[in-house]
C-alpha cells in the first residue's frame, strides 16, 4: 500500500463501526456508564460552589451535615460505573479483535498463490497480530477515554457556563486554537503510524526467517548479520515510534498552553470587571476549579488523538488486506469422481508482470496413465503441474478434466480430485495420525493405518513410544526426511483421489527407502491418473508417457524406450 494514498477517516470509522455493531448492547452500556462517570466528575466540581458558599461563608448547617453523605455516595457511585465502563468497553474491544483476527485468517487461507509469492509468513503475521491490536485500542482504550473525556470536557464548560456565563465565554474563544494544533499533528501522526506497522513487519519477518532457517545461520555463521538486521529494524522501529511521542508532546505542550492563556484570560477578566460581574467566592472557585480539571481532559484528548491515527492505520492496513481478492471458488460439483483424462490445450501462464513460463502446452495425459515430466530446473515442470489444482490461473489456452473445462469446476470439487506429494514436505505440530488424516473427518483409525501400511510408514510409527499418538514437532521437525516423505505418501493414499501428484516425492530419500517408496507409490498409482515431476530415471522409467520440457516448451515426448 502507497502510504501518500490515505483513506479518508469517515469511511474508515463507518467500516469498522459495522464489526462494532454486533456487541451494540454492551457498548451502548459501557458509553452510559462513561457519560455517568463524567457527570458524577462535573457534579463535584460544581459542588463546589454551595460546599464553599453554605460551609464557609454563609453557613447552612443542615446542608453542611450531608456533605459526608453526598461525597461517600458520589465517590462510590463514581468508582461502579467506572469499572462498569471499562469491562463494557474491552469486553467489545476483544470481541472486535477476535472477529477482525478470524476474519483476516480465512481470507488469507483462501488467497491465491501468487500473493503467497510475493508476501511473507512475518508480514501476514504482523497484520494478524500488531495491526489487528492497534484496532483493539481504538474499540477499548481510545472510545473509553474519548467518551469519558469529551463528556467531561461539555459537563465542565456547562458547570462554567451555568456559574458565570460571561467569564466562559472567553474560555470558549480558545477551543478553535485547540483543533487547529489537534488537527495538524493527526494527519503526522497517521502518517507515521503506517510506517511503525511497516517496520513492525519487519522486525516480524527477519525474526520469523532466522528462526526457521535457524540450521542454515548456523552453519554459515550468518548470527551476526542476523542481529544486525534485526537490530536495524528494531531500531528503525524504535525511530518511528519516537517520531509518534515527538508529535505527542508537541500537541500536548500547544494546547495546554492555549488553555493557560484562556486561563489567564479569565482571572485577568474576573478581576477588572469585579464591579460589573458579580460573583461569589465559591463561584469563582469553582469556574478556576472546572478549568483546571479542564486540562487532563483536554490533554488526554489530544494524546488520544494518536492513538486513534495508529488504530486507524492498523484499520486500514487490515481492510486492504481483506479487499484483495481471494480464489475463485464457484463452479460446477462433479457429482461422482473424476475418471481423470487430462487435456492441455494451447496453454501458456506468465506469473505476474512477467515473461511467459509456459508457452502454447499441447499434452494429453489419458485417465489412468502416469505421465512423467522431465527438465532442468526452471524447465516449467512444477508450474504446468501447479495449474492443475488451479493454484495459478491459466494466462492463455484451457486445461480440462473429462472434457470440462477447470476454470469451470468448483474448486473444492476439483481439489477433492487430486492428491500431491511434493519434495518439501508439510506437517503441522499435531500427531502422525492427524497428519496423515489431514483434511479428512470420515476417517477410522483403521483407515489410517492402512494408508500408512501401504506407505511403509507403518514400520516406524509402530516403534515410537506413543504410536499414531506421537506429536511431530513444527513442520516434523523431530523425523528424518525419508520418514516425512511416506507421511506425506499415506496422506495421498489415505485421501483416495483419481489424480496423484508427485513433485519430486522421492528426493529426500536414501535408496533403501526408496525402494519401499517405489514400491507404495507403484500401489497408489494403479488406476489413478499420476503425473510425477523426477530427476531419478527409477522414478520415472515405468511411467507410460515422459514428457521432455525446456524453457517452457514440450520438446520430446514418449516411453522411456
Amino acid at each position: 500500500m502507497n502510504n501518500k494514498v490515505l483513506i479518508k477517516t469517515g469511511p474508515l470509522y463507518k467500516r469498522l463501526f459495522t464489526y462494532v455493531r454486533p456487541f451494540w448492547p454492551v457498548l451502548l452500556l459501557g458509553i452510559f456508564a462513561n457519560v455517568l462517570y463524567s457527570a458524577i466528575d462535573a457534579g463535584f466540581t460544581y459542588m463546589m460552589r454551595p460546599f464553599l458558599d453554605k460551609g464557609f461563608i454563609n453557613i447552612d448547617m443542615p446542608f453542611v451535615k450531608l456533605i459526608p453523605f453526598i461525597v461517600l455516595i458520589g465517590i462510590t457511585l463514581r468508582g461502579l460505573v467506572s469499572s462498569l465502563g471499562s469491562y463494557c468497553m474491552t469486553a467489545v474491544a476483544r470481541s472486535v479483535v477476535k472477529v477482525l483476527r478470524q476474519k483476516v485468517f480465512a481470507h488469507i487461507v483462501h488467497l491465491p498463490a501468487d500473493f503467497y509469492d510475493e508476501a511473507t509468513s512475518g508480514q501476514m503475521l504482523s497484520k494478524i497480530l500488531y495491526d489487528v491490536e492497534q484496532v483493539a485500542q481504538v474499540s477499548a482504550d481510545a472510545l473509553t477515554d474519548f467518551i469519558q473525556n469529551i463528556c467531561l470536557v461539555i459537563g465542565l464548560l456547562t458547570v462554567m457556563l451555568v456559574i458565570c456565563w460571561q467569564l466562559s465565554l472567553m474560555f470558549l474563544l480558545t477551543i478553535p486554537f485547540v483543533g487547529l494544533i489537534v488537527t495538524c499533528t493527526n494527519k503526522r501522526v497517521r502518517r507515521i503510524s503506517h510506517k511503525v506497522q511497516e517496520t513492525m513487519g519487519e522486525v516480524t519477518e527477519i525474526a520469523s526467517e532466522a528462526i526457521e532457517g535457524y540450521r542454515v545461520v548456523r552453519i554459515f555463521g550468518g548470527e551476526k548479520y542476523e542481529e544486525g538486521k534485526f537490530n536495524q529494524a528494531t531500531e528503525r522501529s524504535r525511530q518511528n515510534d519516537m517520531k509518534v511521542a515527538v508529535s505527542k508532546a508537541v500537541n500536548v505542550s500547544g494546547v495546554q498552553f492555549v488553555i493557560a492563556i484562556g486561563i489567564a484570560m479569565i482571572i485577568f477578566a474576573a478581576i477588572k470587571l469585579s464591579s460589573i460581574i458579580v460573583i461569589t467566592a465559591g463561584s469563582f472557585l469553582a469556574i478556576i476549579a472546572a478549568m483546571l480539571q479542564l486540562i487532563k481532559p483536554m490533554k488526554t484528548l489530544t494524546t488520544l488523538s494518536a492513538t486513534i491515527q495508529r488504530g486507524l492505520a492498523g484499520a486500514e492496513s487490515v481492510f486492504n488486506l481483506l479487499d484483495l481478492t481471494t480464489e475463485k471458488t464457484q463452479g460446477v460439483v462433479l457429482a461422482q469422481k473424476s475418471v481423470g483424462e487430462i487435456q492441455f490445450r494451447q496453454v501458456s501462464y506468465a506469473y505476474r508482470q512477467a515473461q511467459p513460463v509456459l508457452h502454447k502446452i499441447n499434452l494429453l495425459i489419458e485417465a489412468g496413465t502416469s505421465v512423467a515430466l522431465v527438465g532442468h530446473s526452471g524447465s516449467g515442470k512444477t508450474t504446468l503441474a501447479s495449474l492443475l489444482p488451479r493454484f495459478y490461473e491459466v494466462t492463455q489456452g484451457t486445461i480440462t478434466l473429462d472434457d470440462i473445462p477447470i476454470n469451470q469446476i468448483s474448486l473444492i470439487s476439483l481439489r477433492e480430485q487430486i492428491a500431491l506429494v511434493s519434495q518439501h514436505v508439510t506437517l503441522f505440530n499435531d500427531t502422525l495420525a492427524n497428519n496423515i488424516a489431514y483434511g479428512r473427518l470420515d476417517v477410522t483409525r483403521q483407515q489410517i493405518i492402512a494408508a500408512a501400511k501401504l506407505a511403509y510408514a507403518d514400520e516406524f510409527i509402530s516403534k515410537l513410544p506413543e504410536g499414531y499418538n506421537t506429536r511431530v514437532g513444527e513442520n516434523g521437525v523431530l523425523l528424518p526426511g525419508g520418514q516425512r516423505q511416506r507421511l506425506a505418501i499415506a496422506r495421498a493414499i489415505l485421501k483416495d483421489a483419481p489424480i496423484l501428484i508427485l513433485d519430486e516425492a522421492t528426493s529426500a530419500l536414501d535408496s533403501e527407502s526408496e525402494r519401499y517408496i517405489q514400491a507404495a507409490l507403484e500401489q497408489v498409482m494403479k488406476n489413478r491418473t499420476s503425473i510425477i515431476i523426477a530427476h531419478r530415471l527409477s522414478t520415472i522409467k515405468h511411467a507410460d508417457k515422459i514428457i521432455v520440457l525446456q524453457q517452457g516448451r514440450v520438446v520430446e515426448q514418449g516411453k522411456h524406450q
